[in-house]
């Protein structure tokens, strides 16, 4: 899984950190090699790096990695916030949206998963058991997991989050 391209609208970090209410980072328009994120405490940069993967959660945020031990309503702010990323999987350019609204005193929150194709359409992603991402965090959370393997095993191997075990840390067995 290779981040390509990020936005974020809405979220607690970006406005208090960014002083901004929306930020989009172009991961493509970097040159190669390692891209370091800087700036003081508070910053945003935590939210950024949070983000950077197509799971519902801000791992360095969560309790534990579990979907039901984090909310994003949390870390938003507003009646409506974005989280868009652009992402590539084995040669597949995918979409991962979530948006979130909350007009008055309960909040809904939608999960889209689309993949590009090759006429540079986004269609939903659809599974071969007939699951289709429609918007419902469980159809998204399928999706992404048929692509990406469980959120436990990506955070473990494959992305670092602040304040969480190393992969070096697991012994043998």
């Amino acid at each position: 899984m290779r981040p390509l391209k990020l936005t974020l609208e809405g979220f607690v970090g970006v406005r208090d950190g960014m002083k901004r209410e929306s930020v989009t980072l172009d991961l493509e328009a970097l040159p190669d090699g390692l891209i370091a994120l800087t700036g003081p405490n508070g910053a945003g940069k935590t939210t950024l790096m949070d983000n950077l993967h197509p799971y519902p959660i801000m791992p360095s945020r969560a309790s534990k990695l579990s979907v039901d031990a984090f909310s994003y309503w949390d870390h938003i702010c507003g009646t409506s916030a974005l989280k868009e990323l652009e992402w590539e999987h084995d040669g597949i350019r995918y979409r991962s949206s979530f948006t979130f609204r909350k007009p008055g005193k309960t909040g809904k929150a939608e999960y889209y998963l689309a993949y590009r194709d090759v006429d540079g359409t986004w269609r939903p992603v659809s599974l071969p058991d007939g699951t289709v991402s429609d918007g419902k965090a469980e159809s998204y959370n399928r999706c992404v997991e048929a692509i990406n393997g469980s959120l436990e095993t990506f955070f473990t191997s494959v992305f670092s989050a602040q304040n969480r075990r190393p992969l070096a840390s697991y012994g043998a067995g």
